[in-house]
């Protein structure tokens, strides 16, 4: 996860055998990790713009940004049950969407499955940051920050549950590009009004 501060996009990773036994660090690997940078990216360091090579190593000052792919190197531990070395490549996120406020208009009874438009979204606020939904292409959902600023990511939906008849109908959605993770939010699907359909009929008919 992305964080201003400098040391804080060290992910510690979790090593399993192939059998799906979790390895013990100290005991069957090294406890010191190497991290390096899958491609070119410029970083702040000491409050200074600098330029990092592909394979260079993070320095523990570094303030990563946001999108940037880390490689982490486990290496065996000597005299262990195992031998050699993995790696993993794993991604600094703008924001975990888990983790967003997330608020969604009611919607009314249409006797279909009922799905969102971009002005459902009345509110999307992740790390102090307010997002606006632009628009929804089948199920992806664009996104531009503060003052209409544009950014590396969006949302995708996942999946609708409960969204044909009146109640509470459940909408998944995953992070992607520089977000990530996944959460499920609720909106209401309110009863369609009787005016002007067949329920009024009805009553003009038997006041006769």
């Amino acid at each position: 996860m992305y964080n201003k501060k400098p040391g804080k996009t060290f992910a510690t990773p979790v090593v399993k055998d192939p059998q799906g036994k979790t390895l013990s660090a100290g005991k069957d690997f090294d406890k010191k990790y190497q991290y390096t940078y899958v491609n070119a990216t410029t970083v702040k360091n000491n409050g200074q713009d600098v330029a990092r090579a592909a394979g260079a190593q993070v320095d523990a000052k570094d303030i990563v940004p946001a999108g940037t792919q880390i490689k982490v190197t486990v290496t065996a531990a000597q005299n262990g049950n195992y031998v050699g070395e993995n790696a993993a490549v794993y991604r600094v996120m703008a924001g975990d969407i888990a983790k967003a406020t997330i608020k969604i208009a009611d919607k009314v009874y249409t006797g279909y499955a009922v799905t969102l438009k971009a002005e459902d979204f009345k509110q999307i606020k992740l790390n102090g940051v307010t997002y606006e939904v632009t628009a929804i292409n089948g199920n992806q959902i664009s996104l531009v920050g503060t003052g209409s600023k544009a950014i590396k990511g969006g949302l995708e939906i996942v999946s609708y549950t409960n969204n044909v008849n009146k109640g509470t109908a459940k909408i998944t959605l995953k992070g992607t590009g520089d977000f990530g993770g996944t959460v499920t939010k609720t909106f209401k699907i309110k009863a369609k009004t009787a005016k002007n359909d067949l329920f009024s009929k009805l009553t003009s008919i038997f006041s006769r």
